[in-house]
């Protein structure tokens, strides 16, 4: 099994030497200019209060844009690998299901969601071995950095804050201190407006509850996809020393999915996309591994391997795919450098996306064409 997971890691990471600009990342790099520090006290005054975002994305966009991702999508696989072995938990397997039941691409594959709603992930289980061992600095700066990645992972975190202080008690000190003050930087930001004015029409307490039940079956299709990870999560749960709480963990899981839907569109007024389902499928994921440390599922493990090698195949065609997207990205930059003619793609419609086209450019004058 070890080997069919690092060869599905190495899969993944080359996916990731593929991919290239698109939306979002044309603006950050325009901003980046400036200068990385810059760059991010400008958004945080004039678009929106994730820092930690702008740090981790105007940082790694001083590199080439045809890396750029590659080299976030490594730190990223690195930071969480990390944050699962001083937890305990089984590395590579856990590693490969979380990329391999991704909901979307954009989970791993696209800067600005890596950075939004993947590695906060990542620091919210540091953030939790920190406080178990009592390392009150270093739970501190993880549950600073970790809130100022979005505001749907803020509060995912503040959840884990408030388990951690009827369990740990006060060994989460330095946790609620460090969240407590990323919480209101995020929240009390001047950017936030610009971005929320940009919504559609907002909707009252009520009624964001009665739409997210009333839609329900709209927004559980990411969760399908998360779902086909069941059998190997149980399958790792039963390599796992420890018996887990199902209940606790079950309870988890379904308040971590209506949460995520409701406060996506109370904030928003729009169905959350598929990418914010990242917190619900490390949720799910942890719901199925926790079933497997309380029975021994040993017919599981062909089942689990049949998952993971049509993973690796159609991981494969992904890998084809973003080669042939590099290839078309690469030869329609030339043409727009040399000619300034742009061939937009489905990513590129909206006119704010091309307005940063120009910008990332130097043409004000780009000529897009369909």
């Amino acid at each position: 099994m070890k080997y069919i997971y690092i060869f599905l890691i190495v899969l993944v990471i080359l996916i990731g030497f593929t991919t290239r600009f698109e939306r979002d990342d044309y603006c950050y790099s325009v901003t980046s200019r400036e200068g990385i520090m810059q760059a991010t006290v400008n958004q945080y005054y004039t678009w929106s209060g994730r820092y930690s975002v702008f740090l981790t994305i105007h940082t790694t966009l001083q590199l080439n844009p045809k890396v750029s991702n590659g080299i976030l999508l490594i730190i990223t696989l690195a930071v969480m690998a990390w944050a699962l072995y001083l937890n305990d938990l089984p590395v590579l397997g856990l590693l490969s299901l979380l990329v391999l039941s991704r909901p979307t691409d954009q989970l791993w594959f696209w800067g600005s969601g890596i950075a939004s709603y993947t590695i906060p992930i990542a620091f919210s289980l540091i953030m939790m071995y920190c406080i178990k061992t009592n390392k009150q600095v270093l739970a501190f700066i993880t549950a600073f950095i970790g809130i100022g990645y979005s505001e749907l992972t803020a509060f995912y975190m503040l959840i884990l804050l408030a388990y951690c202080v009827l369990i740990y008690r006060k060994f989460a000190i330095g946790a609620c201190v460090g969240g407590s003050i990323g919480f209101i930087l995020l929240f009390s930001a001047a950017g936030n407006s610009v971005r929320l004015s940009t919504q559609g029409e907002y909707y009252n307490l009520f009624e964001s509850i009665q739409n997210t039940f009333a839609n329900f079956d709209v927004t559980l299709r990411p969760v399908v996809i998360i779902l086909l990870s069941m059998p190997v999560a149980i399958y790792l749960g039963t390599q796992f020393k420890d018996k887990l709480s199902i209940k606790k963990y079950g309870l988890v899981a379904l308040f971590t999915l209506l949460s995520t839907i409701f406060i996506h569109y109370y904030l928003t007024s729009i169905f959350p996309p598929e990418r914010v389902y990242g917190v619900v499928q490390v949720a799910i994921i942890a719901f199925f591994f926790a079933l497997g440390t309380n029975f021994k599922f040993n017919w599981l493990k062909p089942v689990a391997i049949v998952f993971l090698t049509l993973g690796i195949v159609f991981t494969g065609i992904r890998l084809r795919n973003g080669v042939n997207y590099a290839s078309y990205w690469d030869a329609r930059e030339q043409v727009a450098l040399s000619t300034g003619q742009f061939t937009l793609s489905t990513h590129d419609l909206d006119e704010w996306v091309q307005d940063c086209i120009k910008d990332y450019y130097y043409n004000q004058d780009m000529d897009f064409v369909n």
